[in-house]
Protein backbone atom coordinates (compact mmCIF):
# COMPACT_ATOMS: atom_id res chain seq x y z
CA UNK A 1 0.00 0.00 0.00
CA UNK A 2 1.21 3.40 -0.59
CA UNK A 3 -0.08 5.07 2.53
CA UNK A 4 -0.25 4.71 5.87
CA UNK A 5 -2.87 5.94 8.37
CA UNK A 6 -1.66 6.68 12.29
CA UNK A 7 -4.44 7.26 14.38
CA UNK A 8 -3.30 9.67 17.53
CA UNK A 9 -6.30 8.73 20.23
CA UNK A 10 -6.84 12.21 21.12
CA UNK A 11 -7.44 15.68 19.27
CA UNK A 12 -3.86 17.64 19.40
CA UNK A 13 -0.30 18.57 17.39
CA UNK A 14 1.76 15.99 16.52
CA UNK A 15 5.19 16.59 14.80
CA UNK A 16 6.44 13.16 12.82
CA UNK A 17 9.63 12.34 11.47
CA UNK A 18 10.36 9.29 9.36
CA UNK A 19 13.83 8.07 8.76
CA UNK A 20 14.75 5.51 6.87
CA UNK A 21 16.93 2.36 8.32
CA UNK A 22 20.09 4.33 7.97
CA UNK A 23 18.93 7.31 10.00
CA UNK A 24 18.43 9.31 7.00
CA UNK A 25 15.32 11.80 7.20
CA UNK A 26 12.47 11.03 4.37
CA UNK A 27 9.53 12.96 5.59
CA UNK A 28 8.65 15.39 8.57
CA UNK A 29 5.06 16.83 8.74
CA UNK A 30 3.17 18.61 11.69
CA UNK A 31 -0.11 16.85 12.17
CA UNK A 32 -2.90 19.09 13.69
CA UNK A 33 -5.56 16.70 14.45
CA UNK A 34 -6.69 12.89 15.63
CA UNK A 35 -5.19 11.23 12.70
CA UNK A 36 -3.25 11.42 9.32
CA UNK A 37 -2.65 9.62 6.08
CA UNK A 38 0.71 9.86 5.40
CA UNK A 39 1.80 8.99 1.38
CA UNK A 40 4.33 6.77 1.10
CA UNK A 41 4.59 5.74 -2.60
CA UNK A 42 7.83 7.58 -3.20
CA UNK A 43 9.68 5.19 -0.63
CA UNK A 44 11.92 1.99 -1.55
CA UNK A 45 11.14 -1.08 0.13
CA UNK A 46 12.80 -1.51 3.55
CA UNK A 47 12.28 -0.54 7.01
CA UNK A 48 11.33 2.75 8.53
CA UNK A 49 11.02 4.46 11.81
CA UNK A 50 8.54 6.70 12.58
CA UNK A 51 9.02 9.17 15.79
CA UNK A 52 6.00 10.91 17.01
CA UNK A 53 6.21 14.14 19.49
CA UNK A 54 3.37 15.84 21.25
CA UNK A 55 3.06 17.60 24.64
CA UNK A 56 2.54 14.58 26.29
CA UNK A 57 5.42 12.95 25.01
CA UNK A 58 7.51 10.89 21.84
CA UNK A 59 7.35 7.77 20.94
CA UNK A 60 8.89 5.89 18.03
CA UNK A 61 6.85 3.33 15.33
CA UNK A 62 8.40 0.98 13.17
CA UNK A 63 7.40 0.71 9.59
CA UNK A 64 8.10 -1.51 6.98
CA UNK A 65 7.21 -1.13 3.36
CA UNK A 66 6.56 -3.63 0.94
Amino acid sequence: TDQVVVQFGKYGVYEMEMTDAQGKKVQHVTIQGEKTVLDVSALQKGVYLVKITSNSGQETLKFIKN
